[in-house]
């Protein structure tokens, strides 16, 4: 199974790891725990930055730099797994989840709990209420979706949520093996018909 985790500077996207990046195996790696550990914006920026070169250099995974525009078919982070921030300390949460989690630099442990209290309304809409706001992504150079109003708010800062629609230009609905669909959401074919 293929793990993603989205790291972010406030409600800038600074980069993205694809597989084995769970915060456990982040914590063993020493870029990785001195990201999580960072009591500094620009020392968790820099460690980021270092873990996203190192990651792929090692052989450990695919690194994803904002340089070479969002990696994911979907415009929100709520389709992965682990979604890090630094606002005011190392902030983490799970796709879907519905609250921050403000790690401790000298006892970094990942929440056992943080995902999505409600897992069937989250695989029908991971962006919907109650997880957390996160601003859409999208490549440069990709115009935006005009029939939807951006999310341009702080991650930690408004208390109302947003929802990013499952289908636009850049994740069409599609059909995959045993009738699933989308990358992020096995009903979507059922209540948005295939494109």
């Amino acid at each position: 199974m293929t793990t993603r985790t989205d790291f972010y500077l406030g409600a800038q996207w600074i980069g993205s790891l694809q597989f084995a990046c769970h915060p456990d195996n982040l914590l063993k790696h020493p870029y990785g725990r001195a990201a999580l550990t960072a009591r500094l914006p620009s020392t968790y920026v820099s460690a980021v930055k270092d873990l996203l070169l190192m990651w792929a250099v090692e052989g450990l995974g695919a690194a994803h730099d904002p340089r070479n525009g969002w990696p994911w078919d979907w415009e929100t982070s709520h389709c992965n797994d682990w979604i890090i921030t630094y606002d005011h300390g190392v902030r983490m949460t799970a796709g879907g989840g519905d609250r921050w989690h403000q790690l401790d630099p000298d006892n970094p442990r990942p929440p056992l709990r943080c995902g999505p209290p409600d897992f069937a309304r989250w695989l029908r809409d991971p962006s919907g209420p109650p997880a957390v706001r996160l601003p859409p992504q999208r490549t440069p150079g990709v115009p935006r979706d005009r029939s939807r109003a951006p999310v341009e708010t702080p991650l930690t800062k408004s208390p109302g949520q947003g929802s990013v629609p499952p289908h636009s230009r850049r994740n069409p609905c599609r059909t995959g093996r045993n009738g699933s669909c989308g990358p992020c959401s096995p009903s979507c074919c059922r209540d948005h018909g295939p494109r």
